[in-house]
């Protein structure tokens, strides 16, 4: 979705990401930070970076808040955009997954 966008991980002001187990989310973060696993793993040259904690779930994420698969992807968007507007920034960054190693990404833009 960053790609797509053309933006970078610096650019995200807002972090929503679907937290289906803790192990999950911190498989993520690491994924993301190590150059050897994105090559291995998402076929990319190097790491995309660092999500700055500070920036993801402030608002709690599904563990905190509860686990219901349906309205999840619902809960990440609405969490998103009303966090972009109280925070005051331009971009934010929302991520699921799915049973069956499915998953879905987007970047949302405060216009």
């Amino acid at each position: 979705a960053l790609e797509d966008a053309g933006l970078q991980l610096e650019d995200i002001g807002v972090f929503e990401l679907h937290e289906a187990f803790a192990a999950q989310i911190l498989a993520v973060v690491r994924l993301l930070e190590s150059d050897r696993l994105s090559r291995e793993i998402l076929g990319r040259d190097r790491a995309l970076g660092a999500i700055p904690m500070n920036r993801l779930n402030r608002w709690g994420g599904s563990l905190a808040i509860g686990n219901p698969f349906a309205p999840n992807g619902a809960r990440l968007l609405t969490t998103a955009a009303h966090r972009l507007v109280k925070e005051d920034q331009e971009f934010a960054l929302v991520a699921t997954c799915a049973g069956g190693a499915l998953g879905h990404g987007l970047v949302l833009e405060r216009v």
